[in-house]
């Protein structure tokens, strides 16, 4: 990445927003996997809230955002450069009954930058190993001409689900309409 640095300035920047679930899911004894982690940032902000029991994968294939999430190993984060590397550790701990813990997976401004079978992979995980997805992220580009925000958000996270396989295409602009998606605006 040529720059870094601003990249990683511009992700802190909306830190507030990124944590907007932690008020919709209790952190506590949990499995958290946090995916496209960059600097870790995200994990220092939830270590902050000192949950209780609670094992923290960052998972992060730059070099260099690798080892600054490396630092954090002190507070107990476990880094690693892909979802096969925390599959395994959720199979050996997991499907032999050693741990009954919930798996919450974050997706925090990274699905965008993925192609559309790496973004299968990472909803395949989910879908195997996860009880929480959070995703937050841009997915605007072709619904700029809609002028009400919140309405485009929910066309283009309808779009987003349609391309996951989480929901089928919908047929009219009424039926997307129509689902609101959860009521997470």
């Amino acid at each position: 990445m040529k720059d870094s640095k601003g990249y990683l300035e511009r992700m802190e920047k909306s830190m507030r927003e990124k944590l907007f679930f932690i008020e919709h899911i209790d952190l506590d004894n949990k499995i958290i996997v946090d995916f496209g982690a960059a600097n870790g940032a995200l994990a220092k902000e939830i270590i902050k809230t000192n949950p209780i029991n609670t094992t923290y994968f960052c998972v992060e294939n730059n070099e260099e955002f690798f080892k600054e999430c490396e630092k954090l190993k002190d507070t107990g984060v476990l880094t690693v450069s892909g979802l096969t590397e925390v599959e395994m550790w959720l199979r050996r701990n997991k499907e032999h009954g050693q741990d009954d813990r919930e798996v919450v997976l974050i997706c925090s401004s990274v699905m965008h930058e993925l192609t559309p079978k790496m973004q299968r992979s990472v909803v395949g995980f989910s879908r195997a190993y996860c009880d929480y997805m959070v995703v937050r992220d841009m997915f605007y580009d072709e619904y700029d001409s809609i002028p009400d925000e919140r309405e485009k958000d929910i066309y283009a996270l309808n779009a987003f689900l349609v391309r996951l396989g989480f929901i089928k295409q919908q047929t009219s602009e009424e039926q997307v309409k129509k689902n609101k998606l959860f009521g997470i605006f």
